[in-house]
Formats: structure tokens, C-alpha cells, sequence
């Protein structure tokens, strides 16, 4: 049974060349600096072009979205997941490219078994998706090539 939800229309930015840009390089940033908090100053009402998911905890398994093929991998699907917290002093171990050594990542609340999952996608690179966690305007972003450990 599937269940239709309307979700409220994206209006934009303001500013749509600067508030986009701005906006998008803070969530470049956090993809390329995986476990460090991001934060955009000008968030639009929603996003597009990414699979939104208000309670994390509920988040359906990370493999039944879209994992891209070998020839495509970018036709994955990007997960923003909205968490009421975001820490980086504990939790998961984050490691691989855009981290020095390690870093650390505790976003809550999520599911049981979330970290196998995480492993798991890991293990599909080049294809999986991509997570953005989102607290208020922090983010953070975990891609696929990330290592977790924890």
C-alpha cells in the first residue's frame, strides 16, 4: 500500500543565483569533508532533487534507493535525513577521502542497524548513496566512499 504525502512547494531563494550557490557549496563542503558540520545560512523552504526524509529513524533501508550502476554512479540517490541532533566528539568513526585521520559523527535519533548499513553502502562504491544529515541549518555529510567503523 502506498501512501501519498504532499509536501510543500519549493519556492526558492530570494536570491536565486547567490543563495543557490551559497547554499550548494556548504553542502559541497560537507560531502567533501565528511563528519564536519556545515552550516547554510540561507535554507530554502525544501529541497529538490533529493530524497527527503523528516524522521530519520523511519528512514527506509539506505539499498532500496537508487545506487547508480557501474557506468553511472552519479544516478544515485542523495539522502537528507533531518536529526534532532548532530555531534562530532563521539560516535561513529568516519575515515577515508576528505578526512585527515578520523573523524567522529553521532546524529540522532537513527534506526537499529543503521551503521551496518552505512558499512554496506560503503561496500557497493562506486555505487550507494550519499547522506546529508540535517539539524536546523548544520549539516553534515557522509558520501559513499566514507569508511565507518563504531
Amino acid at each position: 500500500m502506498s501512501v501519498a504525502i504532499e509536501l510543500p512547494r519549493f519556492t526558492g531563494f530570494e536570491n536565486r543565483v547567490f543563495d543557490a550557490q551559497a547554499s550548494f557549496r556548504a553542502i559541497m563542503d560537507a560531502l567533501a569533508n565528511p563528519g564536519r558540520i556545515e552550516t547554510i545560512a540561507l535554507a530554502p523552504e525544501a529541497p529538490s532533487m533529493l530524497a527527503l526524509i523528516g524522521d530519520a529513524a523511519q528512514c527506509p533501508e539506505l539499498a532500496s534507493f537508487a545506487q547508480g550502476t557501474l557506468e553511472y554512479p552519479d544516478r544515485s540517490t542523495t539522502l537528507m535525513l533531518q536529526v534532532e541532533s548532530l555531534e562530532t566528539e563521539t560516535g561513529l568513526t568516519l575515515s577515508g577521502p576528505g578526512i585527515k585521520e578520523t573523524s567522529s559523527l553521532c546524529a540522532a535519533p537513527l534506526w537499529p542497524g543503521f551503521a551496518d548499513q552505512l558499512r554496506a553502502n560503503r561496500a557497493r562504491f562506486p555505487q550507494g548513496v550519499d547522506l546529508l544529515f540535517c539539524a536546523g541549518n548544520r549539516i553534515v555529510g557522509v558520501p559513499r566512499s566514507t569508511h565507518i567503523e563504531g
